[in-house]
């Protein structure tokens, strides 16, 4: 899998994850719920966000690894 399509795939998880989780609010909406959301929902957000950061940042080094190396054996 490509670093690009591992990208796309996290990010449309997040987004689907999501959109489940605020459905959840029409038959759950207690503090439990809010509990949950505070807790482990709302900061997934960022660590994803920061993965998919990280994802990007691999993506370069790895084209710059190949680019260097087929310098190498030219």
């Amino acid at each position: 899998m490509s670093m690009a399509v591992a990208q796309t795939k996290l990010r449309d998880a997040l987004r689907d994850f999501r959109a489940r989780w605020e459905r959840t609010r029409d038959h759950w909406d207690d503090p439990a719920r809010k509990s949950l959301d505070d807790e482990l929902v709302r900061p997934m957000d960022s660590k994803v966000f920061a993965a998919h950061s990280g994802i990007g940042k691999l993506a370069e080094l790895f084209a710059t690894a190949r680019r260097e190396c087929s310098r190498e054996q030219d």
